[in-house]
């Protein structure tokens, strides 16, 4: 880690705070949100970067770095280290959690434990790793019809600009919850990531973002020549 310069600021409450920047490995992780009474909220999380040595609140006032996307991956961020207020983000005096937090200005990810699915409109699967891709096909055996067959199993491997290409598109078709139903029905697509303790499943609407996943696959495991 390296300190790169040190500036002092007055925060709200007119203490002297100070704050660092430096460079970070560590794991994004995710838990629930703790007011400052020390009560738990349902189904609001807090980020932390968690490294060898402690553990940073991640402050997401403008989230460029897309962190929640991050969640469970070891990465390298850039980041500006403060004691101060964590739930602040204007100068509106609001009742707010104190200590040690960090701001991202710069991510890079390392390593990716998820494995991220897509069911086409037909179940054909599409997964993909840090590692590699896979196509499985529906086969007749499998089909309502009995006769319906999605071809052959592809495999190819990924380079990390490749995979992350395929990750941002992948988050961006999560993110759009207009776009969630409830129900798997025909023209729909299941999608899912999951590591070897947590799965978490969407089933979607056709969209054209949905579309351009599913071409950014093809594309990737059947390469024009």
């Amino acid at each position: 880690m390296k300190f790169r310069y040190l500036v002092l600021f007055v925060c709200l409450t007119g203490s002297i705070y100070t704050s660092r920047a430096e460079t970070l490995k560590g794991t994004i992780i995710k838990e629930q949100f703790r007011n400052k009474g020390g009560k738990y909220i349902s189904d609001v999380y807090d980020l932390f970067l968690k490294t060898n040595k402690s553990s940073y609140f991640i402050k997401r006032c403008s989230d460029e770095s897309n962190a929640q996307r991050y969640v469970s991956c070891k990465v390298e961020v850039e980041a500006s280290i403060t004691d101060g207020l964590w739930d602040a983000c204007t100068d509106e005096m609001v009742q707010s959690r104190t200590g040690q937090y960090i701001e991202i200005k710069k991510l890079r990810l390392i390593k990716d434990p998820m494995t991220y699915s897509l069911l086409d409109r037909a179940n054909n699967k599409y997964s993909f790793s840090q590692e590699k891709a896979d196509y499985d096909p529906m086969t007749p055996e499998e089909s309502s019809s009995g006769t319906y067959s999605g071809g052959t199993k592809k495999s190819c491997s990924l380079t990390l600009e490749s995979f992350t290409s395929l990750r941002d598109l992948f988050y961006v078709v999560t993110e759009d919850k207009s776009k969630h139903t409830d129900q798997r029905r025909m023209m729909t697509y299941s999608i899912t990531y999951q590591t070897e303790k947590e799965r978490t499943s969407f089933v979607v609407e056709n969209s054209p973002r949905i579309s351009e996943l599913e071409e950014a696959l093809i594309a990737i495991l059947w390469p024009k020549e």
